[in-house]
């Protein structure tokens, strides 16, 4: 829901100051290596945190260089990259976002001194890859369930089947966490906290993190952020919960029926499942559930139902978004469809009236910000040039083995899942038997 107070901020000040970026002095992310960086798009760390206290960390090169490109309104490159191409291609960044989530009487406090202490108001932890699903789009780097499965897609892939290496289960363990949480004077700002994963509550340490500003009683300020996949519900979980000032919970959901435990790795977990663990998350207190769909090939023909799905459990301050479309892995991304493939689920979108205005204000009847289906329907009608058809043939190869493969170890069938598909397998199927079926396979799909 678009923020309350975004009617009261002063824009005068906020467009005076936009060209800075408050990351540098304000905001931490933790990675699983114990890894500390300004931002979870930076692209260099200050440091460990396993040897390191965060007086130390503030003090390191990186660190020290970047407050002093921003103190003049300049970004550091090494570091922000991301949001320097990101705004050269969609005009905003992650720096705009904490300009418009960050309290307007904490932004007017910014000095961008370069020798400023640490005044946290952004938390980001990333504290390991454990999960309980293993979703196609997914991989062992951000999910120990998909590690065993890794191994066994490397013993079958031909040559065109990108790498997948066998990971392992990392985590970052709370005493090294200390190291950054040395002073609760480098806190008392803090406004949120956000954990992803893997499954962040699946994890011990997260908990303890939790527990920690709640101990220090500045939790009754905080807003808690967390990225899940709406498995887990547990006690521990509804205690902590009531000691902050909110708690936001990103629930990802790609698909309805029998789609759903498709993607998310079998039958360990169903959508019916998942609507028990919601109506118990509507129960606490102060908390937002904000659904995400990650768009891909096995979801573009149940985007409508997911949408119609949502609006029968929905409560009045809920969202949901389909802005995030998969780019990697490239085999799921939905560009590489032949034309005629996409066009289905381009009709589907058009003839169901969906919402595609820019935005929901409060009040409204869906009181949210813009669901992306504007942006959707456009992407299914349209060839974009980011990618060859010579490359959309080879990851439409890939995307047919990868499927293949992987239905015969998870003992899945995507026919029975995606009737729209079935062509595309039988077609494959049919050509292997050729002396060069990869060619043939380009020819019948050739858009």
């Amino acid at each position: 829901m678009i923020n309350a107070d975004l009617n009261d901020r002063d824009w005068g000040y906020h467009k005076s100051i936009v060209k800075k970026c408050v990351a540098p002095w304000h905001s931490l992310t933790i990675n699983w290596t114990g890894d500390v960086f300004a931002d979870a798009i930076a692209k260099l760390q200050y440091g460990n945190l396993y040897d390191k206290t965060l007086s130390e960390l503030w003090k390191s090169p990186v660190a020290v260089n970047l407050r002093e490109s921003w103190s003049k309104g300049k970004p550091f490159s090494d570091v922000c990259l991301s949001c320097i191409k990101k705004e050269k291609t969609v005009g905003t960044s992650r720096r705009d976002y904490f300009y418009r989530n960050i309290s307007p009487d904490l932004l007017k406090k910014v000095t961008y001194q370069v020798d400023a202490e640490p005044d946290i108001w952004y938390l980001e932890i990333n504290s390991s890859n454990k999960c309980n699903l293993k979703c196609r789009m997914c991989s062992g780097d951000v999910s120990s369930s998909w590690i065993k499965e890794e191994k066994q897609l490397n013993d079958v892939r031909p040559e065109w089947m990108p790498a997948r290496s066998e990971g392992k289960y990392h985590r970052v363990d709370f005493n090294a966490v200390k190291n950054i949480l040395e002073k609760k004077q480098y806190f008392e700002n803090l406004e949120f906290l956000k954990f992803a994963g893997g499954e962040p509550l699946m994890e011990d340490q997260n908990y303890q993190i939790m527990e920690q500003f709640i101990e220090w009683d500045i939790a009754k300020n905080i807003v808690l952020d967390i990225n899940t996949n709406g498995t887990v519900l547990n006690e521990r979980l509804l205690n902590i919960a009531k000691n902050f000032k909110q708690l936001k919970l990103h629930i990802s959901l790609e698909g309805t029926g029998k789609l759903y435990q498709y993607i998310r790795g079998g039958d360990n977990f169903t959508i019916e499942q998942l609507e028990q663990s919601i109506l118990e998350f509507n129960k606490l207190p102060n908390t937002q559930l904000i659904y995400t769909v990650t768009v891909q090939i096995y979801n573009i023909y149940d985007i409508v139902n997911i949408w119609e799905w949502y609006k029968k459990i929905r409560k009045p301050d809920n969202e949901i978004f389909f802005h995030n479309v998969v780019v990697y892995p490239r085999y799921l991304n939905i560009h590489i469809l032949p034309a005629s493939m996409r066009k289905p689920a381009y009709e589907k979108l058009v003839e169901a009236d969906l919402p595609t205005g820019d935005t929901f204000l409060p009040g409204d009847k869906l009181g949210q910000g813009d669901p992306g289906f504007a942006s959707l329907i456009k992407n299914l009608n349209a060839d974009h040039n980011f990618m060859e058809r010579k490359q959309r043939k080879k990851y439409l190869r890939e995307f047919v083995h990868f499927t293949n493969s992987l239905d015969q170890i998870r003992n899945t069938s995507i026919k029975n899942i995606v009737p729209n598909l079935q062509p595309l397998f039988e077609e494959a199927n049919d050509m292997k038997t050729q002396e060069n079926w990869s060619v043939a396979f380009e020819e019948k799909f050739r858009r």
